[in-house]
């Protein structure tokens, strides 16, 4: 496996560790959320951290 390879395969498992941690999350924080519910909170989300890194790090 060359260089590139491993980095993609690295990259994929942290995004779908993270993606696992969301999950795991929002589970906890909202009891029986159903995926059109999760979907608005995230995009909610997305829609704050992109006004915030405009703004600075995050």
């Amino acid at each position: 496996m060359d260089e590139m390879e491993k980095d993609l395969k690295e990259h994929m498992e942290r995004k779908n560790q993270l993606a696992s941690d969301i999950i795991g999350f929002l589970k906890i924080k909202e009891p029986g959320i159903t995926f059109e519910r999760a979907e608005k909170i995230l995009s909610g989300t997305i829609e704050v951290l992109q006004k915030v890194s405009k703004r600075r790090e995050i």
